[in-house]
């Protein structure tokens, strides 16, 4: 009898869930299959799309939740029933063929909306679809090449390139005419492109510290310095090949390329801190140890740095002055000092930190401490 019980409930369930296969996924399959994608409306397949997927994790839940009961109950043929269901199941896809014919569809369609609404569902639904814009440059015997991927829509900008035999002129989709200049703003393709760097012969001024850029195919042109971006910045001038342009107008020959690169000195003070104290309530007549982060905000290196802290009737320093043999462009260094603070109670003392690397450039940060 139990037997028997045990095999109306294993039909009964087997029919329920063939019941639920039948009316459920089998139905999804088809409804999501046999749209039309070149002209069914985007909505439709979208909220197609969502639904049979919906249904699909629905069937995949109760399969799961009735193999465990199966299993707890030690029954192998259920559980093997359930578990072959469970592999039959079809799971929704946007595959290569459907991706094909929706990127077919964005790239004849004229309604710029329905363009942007199918490339936002193929980028979030299919593996199949991640554009790229690929940027080449072939440049004698040097290969310049980078690719970026991000959602079709979105802003990059596009790279720039120099060597010392050709200037950028800019990036062309053919490569003999410029569509794109050197940092300009392109907006992501719905499909993959290449675009080629477009060289030629010039004079270029280039300053990665104030973003100046200037270019000309003339043979000659008046040099222009840079605006220093603040009171730590020192302009050391033009530089070719690690030469320094002295003049104050530039020549080249026909065929000639020349890059001028602008280099800076200058230094920074990031933080500084008293261990154990805060620097708003430091105590007076005690040895405290005073750190400094500093950084090299320039683009070349500070050789021979030294670096001291001014004493006053406030503030006495009983470590001698640091010397950093070197600090490359945008590292930090650290800085320690031991000093002692005299004052009242709430009072606010002074120092300054001197800075000076090898050829005599100079640095002061005002320093400041409140006595507890």
């Amino acid at each position: 009898m139990k037997a028997s019980k045990k095999v109306i409930y294993l039909l009964v369930a087997l029919m329920a869930l063939s019941s639920l296969w039948a009316s459920g996924v089998g139905e999804n399959k088809k409804d999501f299959a046999s749209l039309d994608l070149k002209t069914e409306s985007i909505e439709t397949i979208k909220t197609s799309y969502s639904n049979a997927l919906g249904e699909y994790n629905e069937q995949k839940t109760k399969l799961v939740n009735s193999m465990d009961e199966a299993y707890k109950k030690k029954d192998v043929k259920e559980y093997l029933t359930l578990r072959d269901l469970y592999s039959s199941l079809y799971k929704p896809t946007i595959d290569e063929e459907k991706t094909e014919l929706l990127v077919e569809r964005i790239l004849n369609s004229t309604d710029e909306n329905e363009k942007k609404e199918i490339s936002d569902f193929l980028y979030e639904e299919s593996s199949y679809y991640n554009p790229t814009l690929t940027f080449v440059v072939e440049d004698g015997n040097r290969y310049f090449t980078k690719t970026v991927m991000v959602e079709p829509g979105e802003t990059i900008v596009s790279p720039e390139y120099s060597s010392s035999t050709a200037t950028l002129k800019g990036w062309g989709i053919t490569k003999d005419e410029v569509t794109y200049s050197s940092n300009d703003e392109i907006v992501m393709p719905y499909t993959s492109t290449v675009l080629y760097g477009i060289l030629t012969k010039a004079i270029t001024f280039e300053d990665d510290v104030t973003g100046y850029y200037y270019t000309t195919e003339d043979n000659t042109t008046t040099v222009v310095n840079p605006q220093s971006p603040s009171d730590e910045y020192i302009f050391l001038g033009w530089y070719n090949n690690g030469k320094k342009l002295e003049d104050d107008t530039v020549e080249r020959e026909d065929g000639e390329n020349l890059i001028y690169k602008a280099y800076w000195k200058a230094l920074s003070v990031d933080s500084y801190s008293v261990k154990y104290y805060e620097t708003t309530s430091v105590p007076q007549n005690e040895q405290v140890k005073l750190t400094l982060d500093i950084t090299n905000e320039g683009n070349t290196s500070l050789n021979g740095l030294t670096l001291k802290l001014e004493e006053n009737e406030n503030v006495k320093v009983l470590s001698p002055s640091l010397k950093a043999r070197r600090v490359n462009a945008n590292r930090t260094v650290e800085a320690s000092f031991v000093i002692v603070l005299t004052g009242t109670s709430g009072e606010t003392v002074e120092t300054n930190l001197v800075a000076t690397d090898r050829e005599g450039n100079s640095w002061t940060t005002p320093i400041s401490f409140t006595i507890k």
